[in-house]
């Protein structure tokens, strides 16, 4: 009678790690382009820069 009972919650057990897998496949969205004012794409460019300094130093 504890043969079946082991089995069924080993199969719970790999239908919510399943699971998990694919929401965070679904959670990936990538952003279409949008026009962005002269301004803000400074800051974004500025913003770029600054963070590839920081992981050159931290790598």
């Amino acid at each position: 009678m504890k043969d079946p009972a082991d089995k069924k919650t080993k199969l719970h057990e790999i239908q919510s790690k399943n699971t998990m897998k694919t929401l965070k496949k679904k959670s990936r969205i990538s952003l279409p382009g949008f026009e962005v004012s002269p301004h803000t794409e400074r800051i974004l460019k500025k913003n770029k820069r600054l963070i590839s300094v920081y992981t050159n130093t931290k790598a």
